[in-house]
């Protein structure tokens, strides 16, 4: 066989490259059998370390060994590492949970893991689920639901304290004409931004003060029937513009002078695009 077309080897005790026949399996053994062995001081610090709490890619890179080696040494030692038992743990929660007669799909939602997890981990400990039509959810917990949610939870919290799934929560909250607290917040955000428009103060403005965008500001109110002010509309002033300018200039970036003085960020960088030069 011609030498360009077998394959290279290292010498693993001179460092030389020297061509082994392809098939020649015992000259591979041989160079296989020349890599470093990891001592075994290395190997009981690698589970001293893993038993002291540490995962094992932490012992791993503290110890300067592969991650495969370390859970390697870890599998034959019988430990597990952080993360496993911190898992082992969760499933036991969930397991219990469903063992003392609650449904996998609520068992999943109170500990926010998937349906088909909780599904799994119950099969695998031989519980008989106790089943429950997943559109039917009782009277007692929707109830529930409403109650955490009109005392300051939002949907997400109330559905994860009374087991059941974010949409649910949604839903009942909808359909008792409730709205969460992220809710609540935009609309008294919007409800600010409206008032100021009627008492005449332009979109821009009214945005900038609020903290919102222009646009979000003319949409609340074409919504509201209002008519947005002329200045609205109107093309900025030289004015303004040199307000901007002078406010970057003292050492405001441009995303503060552009809210400050109720232009869009991209007006402001244009116009003090020459400071920067």
């Amino acid at each position: 066989m011609p030498l360009w077309r077998r394959p290279l080897a290292v010498d693993a005790v001179h460092g030389e490259d020297r061509h082994l026949p392809r098939n020649d399996a015992s000259a591979l053994a041989n160079v296989r059998a020349k890599r470093p062995k990891i001592r075994d001081d290395v190997r009981g610090n690698v589970l001293k370390a893993i038993e002291g709490g540490m995962s094992c890619r932490e012992a791993a890179t503290h110890c300067g060994v592969s991650l495969a080696s370390a859970i390697r040494f870890a599998k034959q030692a019988g430990l597990t590492d952080s993360r496993a038992k911190a898992k082992a743990n969760f499933r036991d929660k969930v397991v219990k949970a469903v063992e003392k007669g609650m449904t996998c799909r609520e068992a999943a939602a109170r500990y926010g893991v998937g349906h088909s997890t909780a599904m799994k981990w119950a099969a695998d400990a031989g519980i008989r689920r106790n089943h429950q039509p997943p559109n039917k959810i009782s009277d007692k917990i929707r109830a529930k639901v409403i109650k955490a949610v009109e005392s300051g939870m939002t949907c997400r919290q109330a559905a994860a304290h009374c087991g059941v799934s974010l949409a649910s929560a949604i839903r009942f909250a909808k359909e008792s004409g409730l709205t969460d607290k992220r809710a609540k917040a935009q609309k008294s955000l919007r409800d600010k931004v409206l008032k100021a428009v009627e008492k005449g103060m332009p979109c821009r403005d009214a945005a900038a003060r609020f903290g919102v965008s222009p646009t979000a500001a003319a949409k609340w109110a074409v919504k509201a029937g209002l008519r947005p002010a002329p200045a609205s509309l109107a093309r900025i002033g030289d004015d303004v513009r040199e307000k901007v300018i002078q406010a970057v200039e003292s050492g405001m970036s441009c995303r503060q002078a552009g809210p400050h003085y109720g232009v869009s960020l991209a007006s402001a960088i244009r116009w003090t695009k020459h400071l920067r030069a």
